[in-house]
């Protein structure tokens, strides 16, 4: 996959393909934005620990929390609904 950091491209090794002139990832893709424009991709489909790694390098004052027990624990430990309503017309 190229990356452009500070304005030059370098390949990132991983899963890509070259089907148009450009490479590209064979799988899906995330890409995290941080506030101060920092800019991480997760390429193809990686193990929940790459992400992991990924919104710690973002945010490194985020404290790890071990995995819930219960659905409910993680319901109630957040703020805010996981999902938006969805209207239908």
């Amino acid at each position: 996959m190229c990356a452009r950091r500070r304005g030059v491209a370098h390949r990132v090794p991983g899963p890509g393909g070259n089907t148009d002139g450009a490479l590209r990832y064979t799988a899906p893709s995330l890409v995290f934005d941080g506030p101060d424009g920092q800019r991480l991709e997760v390429g193809g489909f990686q193990p929940i620990d790459a992400y992991d790694v990924v919104i710690a390098n973002l945010d490194p004052t985020l404290e790890r929390r071990p995995p819930a027990d219960d659905p409910v624990e993680v319901l109630t430990a957040l703020p805010y609904a996981l999902t938006t309503p969805r209207w239908l017309p």
